[in-house]
Order: C-alpha cells, then sequence, then structure tokens
C-alpha cells in the first residue's frame, strides 16, 4: 500500500519539476511580507 501511494507522488514531482512547487512557496512567504508594506497584492 505504501508503494502505491509513494509511486503516484513520485509521477505528480516528474510532470512538476520541484523548483516550480518551491518558487511559488517562497514566493507568497516573500509576499506576506511585502503584503503588509503593499495593500496592492492583498486586494489584488
Amino acid at each position: 500500500m505504501n508503494n502505491v501511494i509513494k509511486m503516484p507522488s513520485a509521477g505528480a514531482y516528474e510532470n512538476k519539476p520541484p523548483k516550480l512547487e518551491i518558487s511559488p512557496l517562497r514566493v507568497f512567504r516573500d509576499t506576506d511580507k511585502i503584503t503588509v508594506k503593499t495593500p496592492r497584492l492583498v486586494a489584488a
């Protein structure tokens, strides 16, 4: 069962590069700090 769950996960990672997955997370954290100063992002 564990192997079946891990296999699909690996396939998803191959389709979506880890860089694309990590970039948004870092951007979101950075935007959190920027949103405090720029209400524009919050409104958008």
